[in-house]
């Protein structure tokens, strides 16, 4: 997802993403917690329903105790008590009413309850004022139909009771559910924020290590520029201002310089000639890797041939120090690489060997096959090195040059070209001397093509 845009608009994008998801979780919070709201105002309601009914039903039961009372005893005050609890029933009813509008079938056993009620009341009342009565009705009936009133009205009122009985258990089973839905939603709300947060933490913790290393690399690349640059203006004046001052000498006047002299500085013309072209070749090349211009081509190189042929084209140079360049490297064995790059390397360190090793010296390439790969040695019996010499050679940072046995001048970025040269072949160099012993000079590289491509 943020793979093609920079770090910044990362983290402002994660910080967004983390805003709004937060914003989110805190609205489905709210109306999750509106809901629970509005499920605990549910139970609460049909708690006030079930009271009222138990209200109802015992209002009902005075009313029909106080009527058998005033037909027994025809005592006002029973009269009195049963207008005062009918009054009562009828408020309940209302209420009851009032509280149950949204719930037809509730509202239908309400209808038939108020009906029965005002039935009986509207019989109660005509006995009372013996309006349709002929005669005084026996105690017993009337006993007998208070107890068959009272049980049809308390039919219906359990029925009603039984109802809202099990409208509380769904509506509190839903509360329930809400508020585990709640609590499991905070949790998730808290995590989702922690997560985000670190995630957004993250990026910018990488932000800065990605600018700390751009940094690191900025300051490694400038510190290259100024050792280039220093390598440049140091090592070409010198082979630049011989031949400058041998052409000189040979544009001169012909009686100044005889034959002989003609041909030494001749021969001294095109020496330092050769060192220059070395020279630029060289920082051709590795500038060509500093830019990505080097294109790798690799396949399986003889390596017994290519030291072969590495030894032929150095012969004049060890020749002139009488030093013997033989190749130990085995006939069957190759290695899967660029052959130019691994032919540079290899000239490379032979003629760095030729030229710290004494007149009558001599120098074996050798190879050897590991598990996965082929390591290529260059063994002179030169002059050495110190252990701080050896740790600094590879580095353009702690470059340094020195002259050869022979006084031979040198830049010292031939080895650092061979180090680049080798690790984009996904291969390692290394060194290992000991002073007035000798040096032996190692690189690795892949044995075929599957343990090229295994290595990342």
């Amino acid at each position: 997802m943020f793979k093609n845009i920079s770090r910044t608009r990362q983290i402002i994008v994660g910080l967004s993403l983390s805003v709004a998801v937060f914003i989110l979780l805190i609205l489905f919070s709210f109306k999750v917690y509106r809901t629970l709201n509005n499920s605990f105002d549910k139970v609460e309601h049909t708690y006030t329903v079930i009271n009222e009914i138990e209200s109802l039903s015992y209002h009902l039961m005075q009313a029909s105790l106080n009527e058998v009372e005033y037909s027994v005893s025809n005592n006002g005050g029973f009269l009195h008590n049963f207008i005062i609890s009918y009054q009562m029933v009828q408020k309940k009813l209302h209420r009851l009413d009032s509280l149950t509008k949204a719930d037809k079938p509730q509202q239908a056993r309400l209808k038939l309850l108020n009906e029965i009620v005002t039935e009986r009341e509207k019989i109660l009342l005509d006995h009372i004022n013996k309006v349709s009565l002929p005669q005084e009705l026996p105690v017993d009936i009337i006993i007998q139909s208070a107890r068959v009133f009272q049980q049809k009205a308390t039919e219906v009122i359990e029925e009603i009771k039984i109802q809202e009985h099990k409208a509380l258990l769904l509506r509190k089973q839903e509360a329930a559910f809400q508020h585990q839905t709640a609590f499991y939603l905070d949790i998730f709300a808290g995590l989702g924020a922690l997560i985000l947060v670190a995630i957004t933490l993250i990026l910018i913790i990488k932000d800065n290590r990605a600018r700390e290393r751009a940094e690191e690399e900025l300051r490694k690349l400038n510190d290259n520029k100024d050792k280039f640059f220093s390598i440049v203006s140091h090592d070409l004046r010198g082979p630049a201002a011989n031949i400058v001052k041998l052409s000189e000498f040979l544009l001169g006047p012909d009686e100044m310089l005889d034959n002989q002299m003609r041909r030494e500085m001749a021969q001294h013309l095109n020496f330092s000639s050769q060192k220059l072209y070395k020279l630029l070749e060289n920082l051709l090349s590795w500038a060509k890797l500093q830019m990505n211009r080097v294109d790798i081509k690799p396949f399986q190189v003889d390596l017994h041939k290519l030291a072969s042929e590495n030894i032929t084209q150095i012969s004049t140079l060890a020749a002139d120090k009488k030093i013997q360049v033989v190749n130990e490297i085995p006939a069957h064995i190759s290695a899967f690489a660029d052959e130019k790059m691994c032919e540079t390397v290899m000239r490379n360190l032979v003629v760095n060997a030729i030229k710290f090793t004494n007149t009558g010296g001599h120098i074996k390439i050798s190879a050897s096959e590991k598990e996965s790969a082929v390591e290529i040695s260059v063994v002179d019996s030169g002059v050495g090195m110190k252990k701080e010499s050896v740790e600094r050679l590879f580095n353009l940072g702690t470059h340094f040059s020195s002259k050869g046995t022979a006084n031979e001048p040198g830049s010292g970025l031939g080895l650092i070209l061979c180090r680049e040269f080798v690790e984009k072949n996904k291969g390692k160099i290394w060194a290992e001397s000991e002073v007035n012993k000798g040096s032996t000079f190692t690189f690795s590289l892949p044995k075929n093509i599957l343990a090229f491509e295994s290595i990342k």
